[in-house]
């Protein structure tokens, strides 16, 4: 995968790796080989039994869902599709009720990598994360799918830029300064030019 390549060639650290939107450890497993410790969020009752027969037991899995806010939600499982998952927003059929946390409040220690797939839930769980962002500065991926330009002017705001992969709507993000800031200063660029996005994918 040139994706997770990219990243694990040009990421300085690799202390701990938050793996948000864990799925069935597709991430989660081969992250074991760079990693010291691994953090997996996942709160779909059906992925959560393939997770716990696929990854190793290095991993701590959460069997939650992440956001900017500590409860519960209602959500949604998807059927056949077992990355389709989310929470509810107004509008979306529930299925059954799960634990949702901000990653600010979990405890989360050098962090240098975060991964988020929600299902458009990412810019709530990047708002949750706030002092993790300013005060650890991990490398953040994120597939987005809502939100892309509010998503793309908070890690700005960070003082971040995004790292140049082509992957339909994945964004990396890297800090521009600090201890996880690339050596190489020239992978930090735009594929897609500038902005805004919103209307090139729809959302």
């Amino acid at each position: 995968d040139k994706y997770r390549k990219l990243v694990i060639e040009h990421l300085p650290n690799k202390r701990t790796f938050i793996d948000v939107g864990a799925n069935v450890g597709i991430w989660s497993l081969p992250m074991t080989q760079y990693f010291k410790k691994i953090v997996s969020y996942e709160p779909s009752v059906q992925n959560i039994e393939c997770i716990k027969a696929n990854i190793p037991t290095g991993i701590e899995l959460r069997t939650k869902a992440v956001a900017d806010f500590n409860g519960e939600a209602k959500f949604h499982q998807a059927g056949k599709n077992c990355g389709d998952g989310k929470l509810c927003r107004e509008g979306v059929k529930s299925t059954y009720t799960v634990p949702v946390v901000k990653l600010d409040d979990e405890n989360l220690e050098n962090v240098d990598l975060v991964k988020i797939d929600t299902q458009g839930w990412e810019l709530d769980a990047l708002k949750g994360m706030h002092n993790i962002i300013t005060a650890q500065r991990p490398w953040i991926m994120i597939e987005v799918n809502e939100d892309i330009d509010l998503c793309c002017d908070l890690m700005e705001n960070y003082g971040y830029e995004t790292v140049y992969v082509k992957s339909k709507r994945n964004f990396v993000w890297a800090p521009k300064s600090g201890h996880n800031s690339p050596a190489d200063t020239s992978i930090l660029k735009r594929y897609l030019g500038p902005g805004p996005y919103a209307a090139r994918f729809g959302g």
